[in-house]
């Protein structure tokens, strides 16, 4: 489970596939202040807890990080998914 305080930072890296969100995901990764979620992101998918498990439930997806990091998460399906960007937007850490 993560531990979250008062000032992180959240970004989804959405696309179509086979557009490079893999790679784009892996350079990313390299910078020292940006955590990455290993495993692909599905919470804003349909069937993910989005819609019903909110806020709390997507905390208990990111990884755990200290102040002052990005948690970030990547996703195709994002891109097809109605309601998804308007969703994502509303994240507040």
């Amino acid at each position: 489970m993560s531990t979250y305080e008062s000032t992180w930072y959240f970004a989804t890296q959405t696309g179509v596939q086979k557009c490079g969100t893999s790679t784009l995901q892996r350079f990313l990764s390299t910078h020292a202040r940006i955590i990455m979620k290993e495993s692909e992101g599905n919470f804003f998918s349909p069937g993910g807890d989005w819609r019903s498990g909110g806020l709390s439930a997507y905390l208990k997806e990111l990884p755990a990080a200290p102040k002052e990091m990005m948690l970030m998460e990547k996703s195709p399906t994002y891109f097809f998914v109605e309601g998804a960007a308007e969703a994502i937007a509303s994240v507040r850490l």
